[in-house]
């Protein structure tokens, strides 16, 4: 078969084809992006001012696969979060807790503030 198009609309993997739909279709808006733009604002606070750019991105990664797991869950396939951790570490996302070592710290500033 030489156009893409002709397996997916003639495709018997009918769930496969609905996932396909949604991750590879453009989004009608912005506003997908728009929030994870804000959600990155959150993840910057003054509690985690000194966290290195790769948990940044590791953070920021895991909040964006939220969103599919979402849609994924919408459609009634059940998903263990078994899998879902090994997907994580799959990509090399796993967070130790020494990313926020600066906690302590905060906590400590905040109450010589009050």
């Amino acid at each position: 078969m030489k156009d893409p198009t002709q397996f997916w609309r003639y495709s018997v993997l009918t769930l496969l084809r609905t996932c396909a739909k949604i991750m590879f279709s453009a989004p009608i808006s912005s506003a997908a992006m728009e929030r994870l733009f804000s959600q990155v604002g959150n993840l910057l606070s003054k509690m985690r001012k000194r966290m290195s750019p790769a948990v940044m991105k590791k953070l920021v990664y895991i909040r964006y696969q939220k969103m599919y797991i979402t849609i994924i869950k919408k459609l009634g396939i059940v998903i263990e979060p078994k899998e879902v951790a090994m997907v994580i570490n799959n990509e090399s996302m796993s967070l130790s807790l020494e990313d926020d070592s600066d906690i302590g710290e905060f906590m400590n500033d905040s109450l010589h503030n009050i």
